[in-house]
């Protein structure tokens, strides 16, 4: 694609699908840890409020992303990079989410 003036509407819903599936994914990882992992943990150790404080920036990033997603394309108020912006940002915002669990719970 040269330019985001006509997406194809089959690369609207493929990303839109991917998104969602994802989404799925991570807010079930998200629950399964508040409802179990957190609360056995800690009671092994104290748990960082750092990894509570990264999850709520994720939800923040993850917000924006779905407004580029899903609003943004569906009403073609979003290009392809601001979506590729978007993830970008989510990625390192998740990267850094999963080395702070790792390291600290």
């Amino acid at each position: 694609l040269n330019n985001d003036d006509n997406i194809p509407d089959w690369v609207v819903k493929t990303v839109q699908e991917w998104w969602k599936s994802h989404t799925d994914h991570a807010t079930d990882h998200c629950k399964s840890e508040e409802s179990m992992y957190k609360p056995l943990l800690s009671e092994r150790f104290k748990w960082p409020a750092e990894i509570d404080e990264l999850h709520d920036t994720l939800d923040s990033v993850q917000n924006k992303v779905q407004v580029a997603v899903v609003d943004g394309l569906n009403n073609k108020k979003s290009s392809l990079i601001a979506v590729k912006d978007a993830l970008v940002t989510y990625e390192e915002t998740m990267l850094k989410h999963f080395e702070v669990e790792e390291t600290t719970a």
